[in-house]
């Protein structure tokens, strides 16, 4: 995760990124070793993949940053993402699909 977190940092597309890296890796450790996530067969590294994904802790988001370069045409915009966004699908990989309703994420729009 903290390998990743330094590619994006390296590249400098989003401005006090390995600060908040820490962080969360930091809150994924608490999590796994004495939260909720005690028992979940995750690794520290993939608990903070799955959390800096959905966090809004840098401007832009992490994953704002991620999809709207994944959508230029230029695909080497996307290549500070590139070890992040391997770790992370290789970790939901390990993940148990979800087998509840539909699930929703919020969006910050006048939709």
């Amino acid at each position: 995760f903290m390998e990743a977190m330094a590619d994006i940092d390296k590249a400098g597309v989003i401005p006090h990124v390995m600060k908040e890296a820490k962080v969360t890796f930091q809150n994924a450790q608490e999590e796994k070793k004495f939260g909720k996530l005690k028992d979940d067969p995750l690794s520290v590294d993939g608990i903070a993949c799955i959390m800096k994904y959905s966090a809004e802790d840098t401007q832009p988001p992490l994953y704002k940053d991620l999809n709207d370069k994944a959508y230029m045409k230029d695909r080497t915009n996307i290549d500070p993402y590139g070890k992040y966004a391997v770790s992370t699908l290789h970790h939901m990989k390990q993940t148990k699909p979800y087998t509840g309703g539909t699930v929703t994420r919020g969006v910050k729009a006048d939709v």
